[in-house]
């Protein structure tokens, strides 16, 4: 019924709003009705919880199947999902990108994925990184090798994928940490200052060196979405 409301008797009555839980378990029940039909969706501990055989597809064949869990807050997209294999199929080791501690399943480095294009749906996610990710783990099952690549754990795997975001390329900049965190502090400010020195490091003013570049730049990373970017790289 949504904001819409009715009328009863002449009086307008509004109708009650749904809130971001019951919004995103509807998501997980047409996913699975649609999608997924050996998953569960249900609301566990405050969160929408998808459980049981999560079917791997390319090419729009199914290829495997792992026995899954994932649990979205509330606050989905802002925060990320937590996906865990739970037939003990994948070893719990970086190497197999599953944080140890806590046998969570690093499917993607969230903020590339949430910052990058639209739509971040619950339906999105799951059949994004969360399927390339089980099918690359299959195929590093047959073959030793991961077909998409991998990032580098930790802190290089975040400033590999920030690169990539921006689009840091060795023929337009150095491709160096100190660079990346220069070139998101100028796209953190309201526009960006002509006569400042250049972050490619060449002591060139940003006018005469590359304008172009960080124009282009500024006109798909917004201040807020680079404010957030440095917050993950966590520069000293």
């Amino acid at each position: 019924m949504g904001r819409e409301g009715l009328i009863q008797q002449g009086t307008f009555v509004a109708a009650p709003e749904v809130s971001a839980l019951d919004d995103l378990f509807l998501q997980a029940q047409a996913y699975v009705a649609n999608l997924q039909g050996d998953l569960k969706a249900t609301v566990d501990a405050g969160e929408v919880l998808l459980s049981g055989a999560f079917i791997a597809s390319g090419g729009g064949n199914a290829i495997d199947a792992y026995w899954i869990e994932a649990r979205f807050s509330d606050s989905f997209p802002s925060a990320e999902p937590k996906v865990f294999e739970v037939g003990g199929r994948v070893p719990r080791i970086a190497d197999r990108h599953v944080y140890e501690s806590s046998g969570r399943c690093c499917t993607c480095v969230w903020e590339e994925w949430i910052l990058g294009e639209p739509p971040h749906t619950l339906e999105s996610f799951m059949q994004g990184p969360v399927n390339d990710y089980f099918v690359s783990q299959l195929h590093f099952e047959q073959t030793g090798i991961w077909p998409y690549g991998e990032r580098s754990h930790g802190s290089v795997g975040v400033f590999e994928a920030c690169c990539d975001l921006l689009g840091i390329t060795r023929d337009v900049f150095e491709h160096d940490i100190r660079t990346c965190i220069n070139l998101l502090f100028y796209l953190a400010e309201p526009g960006l200052k002509g006569h400042r020195p250049c972050p490619c490091g060449s002591g060139d003013k940003f006018r005469s060196c590359h304008r172009t570049d960080l124009e282009n730049l500024a006109r798909r990373v917004t201040p807020s979405m680079a404010k957030q970017l440095l917050q993950l790289m966590n520069p000293k």
